[in-house]
């Protein structure tokens, strides 16, 4: 293998079997159950096939990918844990490894006789076993706790020593599975402050993430897994797009049929004989019913995922009962919700319609939306001779109740408030 070469996959393929249960599991296993002539065959399951991948060293590469896409069976062959059922992997240098797991710390041994285990491996002098140790102390800053069972630590200060460990040799290859979002907001800084370090120091990182902008931030190339094969890679600003679009449809696809089955219940609540439930959307003698309601984007096209500051509408059609009163005035109301539950805005038409006509359209226009990367929910509602109490008590002539889901995905995740309000920055000089 070329010496710029860090980690080299040719062919790679993983299979395991799906046992109907621990008896089939034992059978196996001992290799008996081959021989049974009522045997079924066993599933296989392809965790990867036949995945052609380099690596070249001093490289930062992301692995993306919706969760059972791969992506830890890629690194546990790359580590060694498993072995290959059909490839060739080829890894050339010192290899670091920060699983979901840890580094293999023992749960009853104390912090510092884990981080000590941990450098034995190594192979490091008396000195730099001393400077490594000094350094984890340093940076984990686990203080009195570091003389304490691992296993009394929280899953935060567990993530800080087994990072801190792995970074502390300045390992040829890291490798580094979802594990930097553990710690809180102090640390996740300092974090990405020493991979930074590494990177600069030639050590090739193998980064899996499904945080989008931990990508974008430490690594240049991306691979994106896609039910055990690579689907594409290249760049980690356009492999992260594509990424990011995959899901956002993923997520249309799965808000719509949540609406389109809203709207069948009501459908169907609405054609029921059973009175008691029927009270709950509408009156008998309503004026008016709701024909349909739309989630749009500034082109008029039903959309569900949108990002902060794209334009939102929301269209409904409301048509007058045939044996209606001609002179009853209505109103419209839109009450939005986060998903929790946590009312975030009542919005209500500033003008009455009438029922004289048979139709009508009104549409809510949300310009430039401020709303959080949240998830949220429309209880859509038509009122006659509209009074605030009347929303607030359930006075209407029609109402679906939290029926509509929409939800907003921007890519900067930091800030998770529900709403970021429009606002100015100035500064001068006294």
């Amino acid at each position: 293998m070329p010496n710029d070469i860090a980690i080299s996959i040719e062919g790679l393929s993983q299979s395991y079997k799906l046992f109907e249960g621990p008896g089939q599991m034992f059978l196996d296993s001992v290799g008996i159950y081959k021989w049974l002539p009522w045997r079924r065959p066993i599933l296989l399951k392809n965790a990867l096939d036949n995945i052609d991948l380099t690596i070249r060293r001093g490289e930062r590469v992301g692995i993306l990918g919706r969760n059972g896409a791969g992506k830890t069976t890629l690194l546990k062959l790359l580590t060694g844990n498993f072995q290959a059922t059909k490839g060739k992997v080829t890894v050339n240098g010192t290899i670091q490894s920060l699983m979901s797991s840890g580094l293999g710390f023992h749960p009853d041994l104390t912090g510092r006789e884990n981080v000590k285990a941990a450098l034995v491996f190594n192979n490091l002098s008396s000195k730099q076993m001393a400077h490594a140790i000094d350094d984890i102390i340093d940076f984990a800053e686990l203080d009195i706790y570091l003389d304490q069972p691992f296993k009394t630590y929280s899953l935060g200060m567990q993530a800080r020593l087994a990072f801190a460990t792995s970074t502390a040799i300045h390992p040829d290859i890291l490798i580094i599975d979802e594990v930097m979002g553990a710690g809180d907001a102090y640390f996740a800084t300092k974090s990405a402050q020493r991979m930074k370090e590494l990177t600069k120091t030639g050590t090739t990182l193998l980064l899996v993430s499904h945080s989008m902008p931990q990508i974008m931030q430490f690594c240049e190339r991306a691979v994106w897994l896609h039910e055990g094969r690579i689907r594409t890679e290249g760049s980690a600003l356009e492999i992260v797009k594509q990424y990011h679009k995959y899901i956002i449809d993923l997520e249309q696809e799965r808000l719509f049929k949540r609406n389109e089955e809203k709207i069948e219940q009501l459908e169907r609540l609405a054609a029921s004989e059973d009175a008691s439930q029927l009270s709950r959307w509408l009156k008998p003698e309503a004026v008016f019913r709701i024909d349909a309601f739309d989630i749009l984007n500034d082109q008029k096209q039903p959309q569900t995922v949108f990002k902060r500051g794209d334009d939102l509408l929301f269209r409904t059609r409301i048509r007058r009962a045939s044996d209606s009163d001609s002179k009853s005035n209505g109103h419209l109301a839109l009450n939005l919700f986060a998903a929790d539950g946590v009312q975030i805005a009542l919005l209500h038409t500033p003008f009455a319609f009438t029922a004289g006509a048979k139709s009508i359209e009104i549409t809510c226009r949300l310009p430039k939306n401020f709303l959080g990367n949240h998830s949220y929910v429309l209880t859509v509602g038509v009122y006659e001779n509209l009074y605030i109490a009347d929303v607030i008590e359930g006075t209407f002539s029609e109402i679906w109740d939290r029926s509509f889901e929409f939800k907003i995905d921007d890519e900067q995740k930091g800030n998770v408030s529900v709403m970021y309000p429009v606002h100015e920055w100035h500064h001068g000089h006294s």
